[in-house]
């Protein structure tokens, strides 16, 4: 009898312990992070050769090896369905991705934070253009080219380093960054593109206004 008692008395326990701990698990539950959309991006042959993945914090990551597809001005296949997209805040592009295709991540108006690696060597014309919480980007060591627009209109964009490696800047790839202050450009550059950094109306430093 006595243990029988013992056994009821286990089993009503258990349950207590459960019940605590049912509402802290289901918290715990709906927090975590998970994979809301997938697919590839990649500019060879079928596209494979990259893979994106946007999870439910708004991290877009890319990875594989090789060159990104270019986009249509509303084509970009990790948007929600506003074209004014609120769902990406942070990107990702990780080490073998060679480049930023066009309109990747145009109008990304929420995203504020972007990871770019050392194998990048191009970034596509309006590829970041009118991401308006992007407040500074390091441009990496390898890359060649920054086209046309691929910065316009980063409104909050505070700070800008292009390393020599840079040999063109296109047509207004940075104009209208009205809040711009700190440009760091070295040797290398041998081509500037018209009005690239035109209506950056807060004065950036000494730096930059030879490229004014």
């Amino acid at each position: 009898m006595k243990k029988t008692v013992n056994k009821i008395l286990c089993v009503l326990l258990l349950a207590v312990m459960l019940f605590t701990l049912l509402p802290a698990f289901a918290a715990l539950t709906a927090n975590a992070t998970e994979i809301v959309a997938s697919g590839y991006c990649g500019g060879e042959g079928d596209g494979t050769n990259l893979s994106w993945t946007v999870d439910s914090d708004g991290l877009v990551t890319i990875s594989c090896e090789g060159p990104m597809q270019d986009f249509g001005y509303y084509d970009v296949v990790w948007r929600s369905s506003s074209s004014f997209d609120s769902r990406v805040k942070a990107v990702v592009v990780e080490e073998g991705v060679t480049s930023i295709g066009a309109y990747a991540f145009h109008e990304c108006r929420a995203l504020a934070s972007v990871s770019l690696p050392d194998s990048l060597t191009l970034i596509g014309n309006s590829a970041f253009s009118c991401c308006l919480a992007l407040q500074e980007i390091t441009i990496p060591e390898q890359v060649a080219d920054i086209g046309d627009s691929a910065f316009a209109s980063c409104e909050s964009l505070t700070a800008v380093t292009i390393p020599g490696s840079v040999k063109t800047i296109g047509n207004i790839a940075f104009s209208h960054c009205r809040s711009l202050q700190t440009l760091t450009l070295n040797d290398g550059l041998e081509r500037l593109g018209g009005t690239a950094f035109g209506y950056c109306t807060s004065p950036p430093s000494a730096t930059a206004t030879r490229w004014a």
